[in-house]
């Protein structure tokens, strides 16, 4: 049998490479190899990997840090419709979580010290994508 974690990606769009992409990037499972985990800070080049990313291949983990940020996502909405999207939220802005579930998100978090949510989502979430894979 072969290992499906080599063919799923996690698409990781954080604008900056600031404290919380760090965190949430060590919380990712260890399971999970590091060279199918792809950072993106440009929407544009985010969009273009999301597209070419087939159906069902992946996940796609966003930090969103303000409401232009958020419109810019909302922008790609169609691009992200079939895929599972991980969203994680900076939580002092009033009403980004109402707009931010026009994504449809798998599952929402909000930027905080420790992201241990994030690393037992993707350990529930990768094993059903293999599994959905090998169907």
């Amino acid at each position: 049998m072969t290992d499906m974690s080599q063919e799923i990606k996690i698409l990781f769009f954080s604008s900056k490479t600031d404290k919380h992409f760090k965190k949430i990037s060590s919380a990712i499972p260890k399971i999970f190899p590091s060279d199918r985990i792809v950072h993106y800070s440009r929407i544009k080049d985010f969009a273009a990997a999301v597209r070419e990313m087939l159906f069902g291949f992946g996940v796609v983990l966003i930090t969103i840090r303000d409401e232009d940020e958020l419109d810019q996502i909302l922008s790609i909405k169609r691009v992200l419709n079939d895929h599972s999207v991980i969203l994680v939220l900076d939580s002092s802005i009033d009403d980004m979580t109402h707009k931010a579930f026009k994504l449809y998100p798998r599952y929402t978090s909000y930027f905080k010290e420790e992201y241990a949510d994030i690393s037992l989502v993707l350990e529930r979430m990768i094993p059903r994508i293999q599994m959905n894979i090998a169907i």
